[in-house]
């Protein structure tokens, strides 16, 4: 079938992605600070539950990207998904009217992550539909461009967030969350029949009426994960991301905690060194997605994966020193590298996707990719019970040495 670009739909539906993206930044900075409001006695339980808030909904990636294969109306989905996502933080938004409690806070890291668990789903039909709106040649540059335009909103609403975190309440900041869903949901029904127009008929309907059981789930991971290591260049990438992420993904817990223990690393206030913490982030995602188009179109996803590595090796060594300000550099140097890497590997794995096995195989890949993240946040989150913050730094130090030895010899071995 031939390949249809939409520029101006690509626009609209880009630009109903971030305003939703903008409740959800906007809440998991509330989220953050909330946790700091909870009694000293309960820190460690309140981290270790909102990081497995976090990483529940990544471990069930692939169900979700099987079960939007299996969706038989998927732009119907999305609408769904957003409408579902607005009533969820309206409910929300009544409990957050009492004072910071722990029990509350169980209560929003609940439905923050079945909110994240329907985003994941949304995710999966989006990428369907983004099958039929870009070329196939076009897709690392347009997907690099989404990214920077994306980050460069977010960078803006993470600014915005962090004021709005210091004067609204947090049942005003649930229902601004909710509000921003119901925007996006709005938009994508105005756009709907021009995306009907160009996602095949046959392809709107579900073709099959096969049941979803734990055998055909574990059938097709197995699929996704072989068909992953099937495509070549990627190899050296795929046995270490799933590592790298499970490593990055405690850092903004881990300088949670050391703020709440040390407040030396306070840059005016918590909630604006939080902000600061995700806004620096930000603005390395912006220039990695900028560079990636050009500058480092040639270079081998090897060599950023080991670069990769040696950061956060070196962050989490700036944890041990608690120097908040080197934390903020090499966090951006970080983001920069993982912004360039990023369009680079989805435009890979996308370019080479049966249209039929989109949300299987990207469900797959994500849970794959998350695998690591999931173990090292479950760790993080019994760890943190009983053992001090320091010990538990050196173990996660520990890891990133043995996997950046690994890396380097595994890219030695291959030249």
């Amino acid at each position: 079938m031939k390949k249809v670009v939409n520029n101006k739909l690509f626009m609209v539906s880009l630009i109903s992605d971030i305003i939703s993206d903008f409740g959800d930044i906007l809440f998991y900075l509330a989220l953050m600070n909330y946790v700091l409001e909870i009694d000293s006695g309960k820190m460690e339980a309140s981290i270790s539950i909102v990081s497995l808030s976090e990483a529940i909904p990544l471990f069930s990636a692939f169900i979700i990207g099987n079960y939007a294969d299996k969706r038989k109306y998927k732009v119907q989905g999305i609408i769904n998904s957003l409408i579902f996502r607005f009533l969820l933080y309206i409910i929300l938004a009544v409990f957050l009217i009492k004072s910071p409690t722990f029990y509350i806070l169980v209560l929003a890291s609940l439905i923050n992550l079945i909110s994240d668990i329907s985003g994941l789903y949304e995710n999966n039909l989006n990428s369907f539909v983004l099958k039929y709106i870009v070329k196939n040649e076009d897709r690392e540059s347009t997907m690099a461009f989404r990214e920077s335009i994306k980050e460069s909103l977010t960078l803006f609403f993470k600014f915005i967030g962090g004021i709005l975190i210091m004067y609204l309440s947090y049942s005003g900041l649930a229902l601004l969350n909710a509000s921003t869903f119901a925007i996006s949901g709005i938009i994508f029904i105005l756009i709907k029949d021009k995306i009907l127009k160009l996602v095949p008929n046959n392809e709107n309907i579900m073709k099959s009426n096969s049941t979803i059981t734990i055998g055909t789930l574990t059938k097709d991971l197995l699929e996704s994960i072989k068909y992953l290591f099937s495509l070549k260049d990627i190899k050296h990438a795929l046995l270490t991301l799933p590592f790298i992420n499970g490593l990055a993904g405690i850092f903004h817990m881990i300088f949670i905690m050391l703020l709440n223990k040390n407040d030396n690393m306070i840059i005016y206030s918590t909630e604006f060194t939080i902000s600061l913490f995700f806004f620096i982030m930000s603005i390395g995602s912006i220039f990695g997605s900028i560079l990636s188009v050009k500058e480092f179109k040639r270079i081998s996803l090897s060599k950023l994966v080991t670069i990769m590595i040696c950061m956060i090796l070196f962050i989490f060594i700036s944890f041990i020193n608690s120097s908040v300000y080197m934390i903020m550099i090499l966090i951006f140097i970080n983001s920069i590298i993982e912004g360039i890497l990023n369009p680079k590997l989805g435009a890979i794995i996308i370019n080479n996707l049966p249209s039929d096995k989109i949300g299987t195989v990207m469900g797959g890949m994500v849970t794959y990719f998350t695998i690591g993240d999931l173990i090292f946040r479950f760790l993080f989150s019994l760890v943190v019970l009983y053992i001090s913050l320091n010990n538990i730094i050196y173990m996660y130090l520990t890891f990133a040495i043995i996997l950046l030895i690994y890396s380097i010899g595994s890219y030695l071995y291959k030249k």
